[in-house]
């Protein structure tokens, strides 16, 4: 199942009313540059030379019938595929007749005045009409993302339809508050808590980054920062669409060896777990090569390679980092494995690691050799 993407940064406007917005362009084209690959460098959406219409500084302008002629081969090549549209520029509440308030993504050719008793001819894309025709278009899914004053009026103007179609909305503010803008040198601020997150912090342990978590991400973030600014989500999720992969916290031999035996460098290593509710019970030769010591103090060498550790050595490895990843804990919550192995010199049988909640998730995917299928 293919991607196709539409970018939309519109900095340069007809009217005097339109403050120029040369951050939304520079947000649009990151964005596009971000998206266009994964962290370990395959292509995932389209190359950002194409899909990208932005205004230029020497005038360049986005007009009414280019931004809905883009907006129309977006539409077309997408039918049963996974759609991203991104528009950063100005939006604007307008009471469309017999229809109600309505949210308009505005082109270059905007007629706003900036009186408030007469705003002038509206030019750009309704966002009753995106959704509407997005629906009708039929994709996997969509993911709308607009980084504009009032974008969370979009949510409203949003009529569900008979069935669900996967379609995704994240707004950088409430449908009666301004964009959190940004100095001439940057991206505004939404934009740049989602290049964020799709960097890595929204991402989880298989380096996943979906619709769900990087709003949870740039919403945390904006929350943190008091701003009295909280993006919008809506959606009709039907399933969790990864808009990027980065760097994944745990490899995939890892997360398979949680229940099944796996072949590295041509030789089995057992899996980690016989069951999802055992106890591993820490052995002192997990923090040094010698299966017989006198404590204190116990530490593995200075600088010793991972060749030269002994296979009780890599499995304490191991265990450690599915503690990090939060797939595993030490039964007498200790921060280190290795204060849990101390503890076992002297209580022997007593201290040990287990799976987590999420660990016995991923250990009964392990079991089913499921890890990675749900990715698309």
């Amino acid at each position: 199942m293919s991607r196709q993407a539409l970018y939309v940064g519109i900095g340069n406007y007809d009217a005097p009313a339109h403050p120029d917005l040369e951050p939304a362009v520079r947000a649009a084209r990151q964005l596009a540059e971000l998206l266009a690959r994964n962290h370990d460098g395959s292509p995932w959406w389209p190359d950002p030379q194409g899909p990208v219409l932005l205004t230029t500084r020497n005038g360049g302008r986005v007009t009414e019938p280019q931004l809905l002629a883009a907006f129309d081969r977006l539409l077309v090549s997408s039918k049963h595929d996974h759609l991203l549209f991104y528009f950063a520029g100005h939006g604007r509440p307008v009471q469309r007749r017999g229809r109600g308030l309505d949210l308009l993504l505005t082109s270059s050719d905007d007629g706003w005045t900036g009186d408030q008793a007469n705003r002038g001819e509206p030019k750009g894309l309704w966002a009753a009409d995106l959704f509407k025709r997005i629906r009708d278009a039929e994709p996997a899914s969509a993911t709308v993302i607009l980084d504009c004053c009032h974008a969370g009026l979009a949510a409203r103007a949003w009529r569900p339809g008979a069935k669900d179609t996967g379609i995704v909305l994240m707004a950088a503010a409430e449908a009666d508050q301004a964009a959190l803008s940004a100095s001439a040198e940057s991206v505004p601020q939404f934009t740049r808590f989602l290049l964020e997150g799709l960097n890595s912090g929204a991402s989880d342990i298989q380096g996943r980054v979906t619709a769900m978590s990087l709003y949870a991400y740039a919403a945390g973030v904006m929350v943190a920062q008091s701003h009295g600014h909280v993006p919008v989500f809506k959606g009709e999720v039907q399933s969790l669409v990864t808009l990027r992969k980065t760097q994944p916290v745990l490899s995939q031999l890892d997360l398979e060896r949680l229940a099944l035996p796996v072949t590295v460098d041509g030789e089995e290593v057992p899996p980690g777990f016989d069951r999802e509710d055992q106890v591993i019970q820490a052995r002192p030769e997990w923090e040094t090569e010698f299966a017989e010591h006198t404590p204190p103090p116990l530490s593995r060498p200075r600088g010793l390679k991972y060749e030269d550790k002994t296979d009780a050595q890599k499995l304490m490895d191991y265990y450690n980092r599915l503690r990090r990843a939060g797939l595993a804990e030490t039964t007498d919550q200790n921060d280190d494995l290795y204060w849990t192995v101390i503890a076992s010199i002297d209580e022997p049988g007593r201290h040990g690691v287990r799976l987590t909640p999420l660990g016995r998730y991923y250990f009964e995917l392990s079991r089913a050799g499921r890890i990675g299928r749900a990715d698309d």
